[in-house]
């Protein structure tokens, strides 16, 4: 999980460079707007723009998005007080109840780390264990950035494999896309990665079942106390969570994994 002390020192690099636009800040007795300003982590772009584009047809909204890291986004909503809804995983919507910054949040679906390999898997690989062999090529998140990579290597130092595998790394990113495509393009023989890469990417990848538990990490759409548009912004939050967006979400492959797929 991301820690705190990785949170504070991402607050730290980002306040010389936000605290000028804090005037954008987000009073509630500003004026309503007739669109939606919308902070989205990075990982959940594609199902909320889906989201978002029907919401647009339906209502006739402007949305407008900022996509980056949950860690970069955190600290921007805090110093400017700007934007109506976040679109995070845990522990975000924790990290704003604390700062008093949400005001209600839905949970629309799952993430979790799962194990990839090229199609028909070359290398027979079945286990994290099998990511220690000689010659295997091992691609992984950076655990600085990524609350997967950082729930990963947890996992390998519990089994006691972490030094065995760190020997096999050949690329070490904060973006799971660009580690799914090392596996895609030949350059590395395994990635472990949030599940919807997998799903998303199944006509190169597949996913390989691992006995390994890791915490359920949930998706949230969070309201901002700070949003100019509450009214609107509770339109979008009760759309985005309906039964058909959550299955958006699920058709994305923001879903828990079993081993039957």
């Amino acid at each position: 999980m991301v820690t705190r002390r990785n949170y504070t020192n991402m607050t730290v690099i980002l306040i010389t460079t936000l605290i000028l636009v804090t005037f954008l800040g987000c009073g509630k007795g500003e004026k309503k707007a007739s669109s939606l300003f919308i902070h989205c982590g990075s990982s959940m772009s594609t199902p909320i723009q889906e989201i978002g584009k029907q919401f647009k047809e339906k209502f006739g909204v402007n949305l407008e998005y900022n996509f980056a890291g949950n860690e970069a986004l955190l600290p921007q909503i805090e110093l400017t007080r700007r934007g109506d809804l976040f679109v995070c995983h845990d522990p975000y919507a924790d990290f704003l109840a604390e700062k008093g910054l949400l005001d209600e949040e839905n949970v629309v679906g799952y993430l979790a780390p799962v194990l990839v390999v090229s199609k028909g898997n070359p290398q027979k690989i079945t286990s994290l264990k099998d990511l220690t062999r000689p010659g295997i090529r091992v691609a992984l998140g950076d655990p600085r950035f990524q609350t997967c990579a950082e729930m990963v290597h947890k996992r390998l130092k519990e089994k006691g494999i972490e030094d065995s595998v760190m020997k096999n790394v050949v690329l070490e990113s904060r973006s799971h896309q660009e580690l799914g495509n090392a596996v895609k393009l030949g350059a590395a023989d395994a990635a472990v990665v949030w599940n919807f890469i997998a799903v998303m990417n199944s006509d190169a990848l597949d996913p390989i079942w691992t006995e390994d538990k890791y915490p359920e990490i949930k998706v949230h759409i969070c309201l901002l106390s700070c949003s100019t548009n509450q009214e609107l912004g509770r339109k979008f939050l009760q759309f985005a969570s309906s039964d058909e967006s959550k299955e958006i979400f699920r058709k994305y492959g923001y879903k828990l994994f079993s081993k039957k797929g």
